[in-house]
């Protein structure tokens, strides 16, 4: 059972809802606090960010997105089967505040490299330069 709670009477159903199941039977029940999927404009701001590093450093933009992935959101090591592994990192599972921060950090860290890297989207007073110069390399334009 799924339960989405986002009122008092809709955590009350939840509530009654566990209490009328059967004693006697082993139930998991998780509670998560609902966060938000990285938006698809922080993908987009994310991945012209990319192509301005890309123009502004000479690296490739998938090689820079695996090299931040690797740098920001490397997982710790584990061992698995005897063997040390470390799972390879991913932003597709990262949520809004989660993407924020990632980009906080990619952001001090290429500044020296590229400081034209808008910090807000798109309320930045460079915003539209940025976008339709960097948008080109998305579409394969340049």
């Amino acid at each position: 059972m799924y339960f989405r709670v986002m009122s008092h009477k809709e955590r009350e159903a939840v509530i009654e809802y566990i209490k009328g199941l059967p004693e006697g039977r082993r139930f998991d029940i998780h509670v998560n606090v609902f966060r938000k999927k990285r938006t698809i404009p922080q993908n987009r701001l994310y991945r012209l960010w990319l192509n301005s590093i890309s123009e502004s450093t000479g690296e490739d933009p998938d090689k820079l997105h695996d090299f931040f992935k690797w740098r920001f959101l490397a997982p710790e090591s584990t061992n698995v089967l005897g063997m040390d592994y470390q799972p390879t990192p991913t932003t597709k599972t990262l949520n809004t505040e989660d993407f924020s921060a990632y980009m906080e950090r990619i952001r001090a860290f290429v500044i020296e490299f590229d400081p034209t890297i808008p910090l807000f989207y798109p309320d930045d007073k460079m915003w539209d330069w940025f976008e339709e110069t960097y948008s080109n390399y998305l579409y394969g334009k340049i």
